[in-house]
């Protein structure tokens, strides 16, 4: 398998940052380092593939579940500080969030699985296995604070408790999620 000189490409040696010869200046926008250090870019991928990965789906997708993870947890969090008007509001926001909240995990997993077959062929690989199995597990603790919220509406104190709790482990899985993906950006892609 022979690698591909692509022309209109240019990569930093340091970082991996790719750009077009003409927007190079003397220095890497990404890491700093002089214009000596880029040299053109060998692309061992198809054109195909290199489109579908360069428009982002996954990782733009996957920020909204682990955004909304996060702020689900502050919500409920601080919404044991507050009272009356506060409270209400946090709690209205809450629930409109656990709502949407499995179905961008969902996103998440699916996109993530084609993001996996496109860029590594396979996802039978241990760190996309990982991801998987850490995604189902992001969906399932997701469906559970949407149950929790709907159900019983923050009326129940040890419920809300509980709802702390999972929207925290709920946040925590978007992270490691995050963790490594960033990992796997990483990595050199399988050939054409």
């Amino acid at each position: 398998m022979e690698n591909k000189i692509n022309s209109d490409l240019m990569v930093c040696k340091a970082c991996g940052y790719k750009i077009k010869p003409k927007k190079l200046k003397t220095l890497c926008p990404a890491c700093g380092v002089g214009k000596k250090y880029f040299e053109p870019f060998n692309d061992n991928i198809s054109p195909l593939r290199r489109k579908i990965l360069e428009l982002h789906l996954h990782p733009i997708v996957v920020h909204f579940s682990v955004a909304i993870s996060v702020f689900l947890f502050l919500a409920v969090l601080i919404s044991f500080f507050t009272s009356g008007k506060v409270t209400n509001t946090l709690y209205g926001t809450s629930a409109v969030m656990s709502v949407t909240l499995p179905f961008f995990v969902a996103a998440g997993l699916v996109s993530g699985i084609i993001d996996g077959i496109t860029r590594f062929k396979k996802i039978k690989r241990p760190m996309i296995l990982n991801k998987i199995y850490l995604s189902i597990f992001f969906l399932l603790i997701s469906v559970a604070v949407l149950a929790l919220v709907q159900v019983f509406k923050f009326d129940i104190f040890y419920i809300n408790i509980l709802l702390l709790i999972l929207c925290f482990v709920s946040a925590v899985c978007g992270s490691l999620l995050g963790k490594l993906g960033g990992r796997l950006t990483d990595a050199i892609l399988p050939g054409k």
